[in-house]
């Protein structure tokens, strides 16, 4: 399961998630380059599901 939460408080925006992945049975803390929750120019953007779609997301996907 994975939690990501934003929270606007005035002009602050707040945005995390949790850094936990899985496989299978065994479930281990994120320390690679796919993290959930990042900065993309002036987004910010959280993805869950696999470590491919992750990476898609924060290094492929051009948004106009």
């Amino acid at each position: 399961m994975t939690v990501i939460v934003g929270l606007v408080d005035g002009s602050d925006v707040w945005i995390g998630g949790d850094s936990l992945a899985h496989a299978g049975c065994q479930r281990y803390p994120r320390t690679d380059l796919e993290q959930k929750v990042f900065r993309r120019d002036d987004m910010l953007i959280g993805v869950t599901g696999t470590s491919r779609a992750i990476h898609l997301f924060q290094l492929v996907l051009h948004i106009p």
